[in-house]
């Protein structure tokens, strides 16, 4: 088979599997329609946090819901930090974690950055449920701008 043959099989291959796996990514059973937001109180820095071996919650960074259909649950989670060490956030759901099960963030120069991210979880019964943002670090860690956003099944 000649190279022009064989890139016209790959596009048309692609062609035809492209919309399926555009179609595989929304097919995903999540009708949210209910939105919660927190927002920790304060200006940056709020919270200087000690090292801890494992997750522990973030101050303010709790809520519940309660979920009308089984459907997903989305947790946007944005912050600003400081740490001279590796730092980890994630979020549970009934102390079970999302997707991602936890994302690093770190930054060592001394100003806050910015950092948001997303969490899923993929089927929630119906009911209520606590969700709370968690983090774990080797070193002490400066929190502060904590937002998180939550989208469910109304």
């Amino acid at each position: 088979m000649s190279n022009a043959v064989t890139r016209l099989a790959c596009a048309a291959a692609l062609a035809v599997l492209a919309p399926a796996a555009a179609n595989a990514a929304v097919t995903l059973n999540c009708a949210t329609g209910a939105t919660r937001v927190v927002i920790a109180p304060g200006d940056y820095p709020r919270y200087a946090l000690p090292a801890n071996a494992g997750f522990a919650t973030l101050p303010a960074m709790a809520t519940s819901i309660k979920q009308g259909a089984k459907s997903c649950v989305i947790v946007y989670f944005s912050m600003g930090v400081v740490s001279s060490s590796a730092v980890q956030v994630r979020a549970v759901l009934d102390n079970v974690a999302g997707d991602p099960s936890a994302i690093h963030v770190f930054n060592s120069g001394g100003v806050p950055a910015a950092e948001m991210t997303s969490f899923i979880f993929k089927s929630v019964a119906l009911g209520a449920h606590k969700i709370d943002i968690q983090y774990s670090s080797t070193g002490t860690v400066e929190f502060g701008d904590l937002h998180m956003i939550v989208n469910y099944a109304p």
